[in-house]
Parts: structure tokens; sequence; C-alpha cells
């Protein structure tokens, strides 16, 4: 594997390889911050639609979601949010009518939210009407994938507790895939 990711034929991750045209290379959050910025913020106000005021809501991280806060915080006035992204909570922790829950967890520097069985645990224990994923990437074929098997802990119980799930990614996010299937974009 080692040769045939020197020689630019796959990407090695945890557990085995991807092939290039699939795979999503990681990039700390602070890399990602200034990509698609317009796709991000469009996004983001499209998304912000579906909230109406006093929802319960949960909101995954990634720089799309902290686009999402910046937009929540414009033109929703009273709301609960679920998060373990610290920017979205930085973001909206002081507005006089949100209920702002950061699960807690192992904070993880390079992505800024926290993770690991207690970020799980207390993402399994809530119950939203709407949960706003920002996948890493997504595809046709495989869904949401994730690079971690941590994300996928930190994503299933937003999925599984909640009345609607909206997937929200950039153009640049679209037809890749990790190695963790988090769920398929079609329930049948």
């Amino acid at each position: 594997l080692a040769a045939m990711e020197k020689a630019g034929l796959l990407a090695r991750v945890h557990g085995g390889a991807l092939p290039l045209s699939t795979a999503r290379f990681y990039r700390p959050l602070k890399e990602r911050m200034q990509d698609q910025l317009s796709q991000k913020q469009a996004i983001a106000r499209a998304a912000v639609e579906y909230v109406r005021e006093g929802d319960f809501i949960s909101v995954s991280a990634g720089s799309t979601a902290l686009a999402f806060a910046k937009e929540l915080r414009k033109h929703i006035r009273k709301l609960t949010v679920v998060t373990y992204s610290l920017d979205v909570f930085e973001t909206l922790r002081n507005l006089p009518e949100y209920t702002v829950l950061l699960t807690g967890g192992k904070y993880y520097e390079k992505e800024r939210a926290f993770k690991g069985p207690a970020a799980a645990a207390f993402l399994s224990g809530v119950y939203v009407q709407k949960a706003f994923l920002f996948p890493s990437v997504l595809s046709l074929e495989a869904g949401i994938t994730c690079r971690t098997e941590e994300l996928v802990s930190r994503l299933t119980p937003m999925i599984l507790c909640c009345d609607q799930v909206f997937v929200l990614a950039d153009s640049s996010k679209f037809q890749k895939n990790a190695l963790y299937q988090v769920t398929p974009l079609r329930q049948d």
C-alpha cells in the first residue's frame, strides 16, 4: 500500500486504502474555513429557512455548520441547539432566548469539536425536531461517509434522535467517499 500511495494510485486510510478519485484527504478546520465560502454562506441562508422560532435542533460541526450558526443568530430569536462544535456553541451561547447544549467529551483541537463516548452518549440522550448535518463527503452510492469511527458515533445518534434530517454540503464534498459509512442517503 505504501508503494501504491507513493506512486499516486491510492490514499491510505486507517484500516485500508481508497482510490484517489474518491478519497478525501483530511485538512484541519482552520485550513478549510475559507474554502467555497460563498457556497457555504448560501447553504446556510437556505437552511435557516427550515428553522422555526422555538425549535429544538442539533447541529454537527465544521465550517459550513459555523456559517449556519451565524445565520441562525441573525434570523432566529428563540431556539434550543444541541451541538458538539465549540464554534457553534461560541457563536450562539450569549443570545438571551437561546438554550445551547454542548456535548462535552474529549476535545479535538483540529476540528474545534468534542468527540468520544461522552459526546456520543449525550447525543443519544436528547431528541430534537431537526438535525442539521454538515458531512465531509457524500455520494449517491455510499451516502454519508466519514474518515473516523468516532465521527460515526456522533452523527448516528443525531440521525436517530430527531424528526427530520437535513444534510448540507458544498459541491467539493459530492461524489466522494471515506472509509466509514454513517448512513445511506435513501432509506428504503
